[in-house]
C-alpha cells in the first residue's frame, strides 16, 4: 500500500509539473512510415525479448497472453507476431497457426521459436491478411501500425464467418483486453 501511494504521489506530481509547464509538449506519436517502423523493429529483433522480458513479467503480460490465446481454435492467423512470444501458447484446439509480421528480422526470430508443426511464420502486413481464419490474434501489435482502426478492420476481414478476432492492446499506458466478433 505504501509503495502504491508513493507511485500515485510521484505520478500526480509529474502530471502537475507537466501541466504547469509552458513549454510545448513533444508529439508522443510523430509521423513514422511503415518502412520506418519495420526498420526500427528489424534493428531491435535480436535483443527485443531480453529488453522487454522483465517488463512483461512485472506487468503480468504472459498471463494475459495465455488468457487470450486459450480460446483460440481452428485455423489461426496471428498478425504482428514479433519475435514469436505467443507461439508456444496455442492450445490443442488450434489446427494451424500462420504467424505474420512486417519486419523480416522479427519473423526470423519467430521462426526459431516455431517448433510446433502446426505453426508457420511469414513476412506479411496486417493489411494483406485474407479471409478464412477461425481466430485472428493480435497481442500488442496495434501500436506498430499507422492506422489501428484499419488494422482492426483488416483483422475482421481475415476472420471467417463466425470467426473471432482476439486482441490485447496497450492504450495510454494501460493494458486492455478486447474480444471482437
Amino acid at each position: 500500500v505504501v509503495g502504491g501511494a508513493a507511485v500515485a504521489g510521484v505520478a500526480a506530481a509529474a502530471a502537475w509539473v507537466s501541466a504547469a509547464s509552458s513549454e510545448p509538449v513533444a508529439d508522443a506519436h510523430p509521423t513514422c512510415s511503415c518502412a520506418c517502423r519495420v526498420s526500427t523493429f528489424d534493428d531491435a529483433a535480436k535483443t527485443y525479448d531480453k529488453e522487454i522480458g522483465t517488463d512483461e513479467i512485472v506487468m503480468g503480460l504472459p498471463l494475459l497472453r495465455r488468457w487470450l490465446l486459450r480460446s483460440a481454435r481452428g485455423r489461426v492467423l496471428e498478425v504482428a507476431c514479433g519475435t514469436g512470444v505467443n507461439l508456444h501458447l496455442y492450445p490443442s484446439s488450434v489446427e494451424s497457426v500462420l504467424a505474420t509480421d512486417a519486419a523480416p528480422a522479427m519473423v526470423a526470430e519467430a521462426s526459431r521459436k516455431a517448433t510446433d508443426p502446426r505453426v508457420s511464420v511469414a513476412v506479411a502486413t496486417v493489411e494483406s491478411a485474407e479471409g478464412g481464419y477461425d481466430t485472428v490474434v493480435d497481442t500488442f501489435g496495434l501500436c506498430s501500425v499507422e492506422d489501428p482502426v484499419e488494422a482492426l478492420r483488416a483483422m475482421a476481414r481475415a476472420a471467417a464467418p463466425g470467426g473471432r478476432v482476439a486482441v490485447v492492446a496497450e492504450s495510454m499506458g494501460a493494458v486492455t483486453a478486447l474480444g471482437l466478433a
